[in-house]
């Protein structure tokens, strides 16, 4: 019998998670677990979800096509058991009940504040709204000398003096703090068109800082550590936000010579909105290196270190690709189309007559199956109609690739 099966959860995109399958008595000889996924749980049980017989089923990491119905089957000689069906669902991060306040500290004076927002991990592109709280209720902060740090490829930075301070993305950044500013102050985001609170900051304001009010020197930069891929594009980036713009000096050490030069427009490399962006179409072994970004009057420096490895020439191999079907005038019988390919970090897609096939509804559904890089998928037409002449195909997806049969 069963010690532990499989138990339905929710499981964070990009973490690990365990799917258990053990039978007492442990001492059992020459157990063969089996595992099984399908989309729906009447499919189940399909063919085998991996060749791997253990009774821990690990995915890591957690992928989107990881959601679904999971279950187990234990064989020992002619005697086999089959587990209950578990639900595996994928979020993007994990909802809490609860959020935690801090106690941030700053006084009258500062040039600047940092309030933090806790962001989910696995959705770095995660859209944060701030609010501060007004008597009974929260209102959308929207005051001209706040600012949300964007959630994208950059950073935000302070230039202050001779120290360079980069923020974290998602917080809210209070310039030239004031008595005013002091409150309570919360994060939210949105998962599946609902409000989620992450945390909040009691913010206090106390004593003088002096100095009276500024214009700090803050800029736009890139990661301070790229790794590309040979062939690809890339764009750098070191905007000021000020005025005047201030236009920044690049210079460049090639990390195969050791020779550094300043960066001047060719026909590979750009420099663009006042020298504030550059970009190259077509990264190659030779632009890995140290980019530097100057701008004297702010005293700022930041450096940015490009790493580039050799292409990756992904391969996909196509085992079945859909057929053509001859169907009776005005008496459709339901039907399948079916596409099987082996590669890596595969994603497919139905297109008809150019446009993404709409599976919503009864009439059609999608059957998918994995087994290591094996994917499959059956478009199946239980009730078919006129609708549905045309001209599907199956879209396999890879990184910046695409096959179509």
């Amino acid at each position: 019998k069963f010690y532990e099966e499989p138990n339905s959860a929710e499981v964070v995109k990009g973490t690990s998670h365990d799917l258990k399958c053990i039978v007492e008595p442990s001492n059992i000889p020459n157990l063969v677990y089996t595992w099984y996924k399908a989309d729906k749980i009447r499919d189940l049980p399909t063919s085998a979800f991996n060749s791997t017989s253990s009774s821990v089923l690990t995915l890591n990491p957690v992928r989107e096509d990881h959601e679904g119905y999971y279950m187990c089957r234990v064989k020992s000689g002619s005697y086999v058991i089959q587990s209950d069906a578990a639900y595996i669902k994928v979020v993007y991060f994990e909802l809490k009940k609860s959020f935690d306040t801090v106690d941030l500290t700053s006084e009258k004076g500062r040039k600047w504040a940092e309030l933090k927002c806790e962001l989910p991990h696995s959705d770095p592109k995660t859209p944060v709204t701030w609010y501060k709280r007004d008597g009974d209720s929260f209102t959308k902060v929207e005051a001209k000398n706040k600012f949300i740090i964007p959630i994208g490829t950059s950073q935000l930075g302070i230039s202050d003096g001779d120290v360079t301070v980069f923020f974290d993305r998602g917080s809210l950044i209070i310039i030239n703090v004031d008595w005013s500013d002091a409150g309570l102050y919360k994060c939210v985001t949105k998962y599946n068109d609902k409000a989620i609170d992450l945390n909040a900051v009691n913010f206090i304001v106390k004593g003088d800082y002096g100095g009276g009010n500024i214009n700090p020197e803050f800029f736009y930069v890139t990661a301070k550590t790229i790794n590309m891929i040979e062939g690809n594009g890339m764009t750098l980036y070191c905007a000021t936000i000020g005025n005047p713009l201030q236009e920044p000096k690049w210079t460049f050490k090639s990390r195969s010579t050791g020779q550094s030069s300043e960066l001047i427009d060719t026909d590979v490399l750009y420099i663009t909105d006042s020298k504030r962006k550059i970009t190259i179409l077509d990264v190659q072994k030779q632009h890995g290196g140290q980019y530097k970004c100057e701008i004297p009057s702010a005293l700022l420096e930041v450096t940015m270190n490009v790493y580039v490895t050799d292409r990756v020439d992904t391969k996909i191999d196509i085992t079945k690709s859909p057929l053509d079907i001859s169907l009776k005038p005005n008496a459709y019988d339901p039907f399948n189309l079916s596409c099987i390919a082996q590669g890596n970090d595969l994603k497919m897609q139905w297109l008809k007559n150019g446009q993404a096939f709409d599976t919503r509804g009864d009439r059609v559904e999608i059957v998918k199956k994995f087994e290591g890089q094996i994917t499959s998928q059956s478009l199946v037409f239980k009730i078919p109609n006129e609708a549905d002449l045309g001209n599907p195909r199956a879209v396999l997806r890879v990184i910046h690739v695409q096959y179509y049969v």
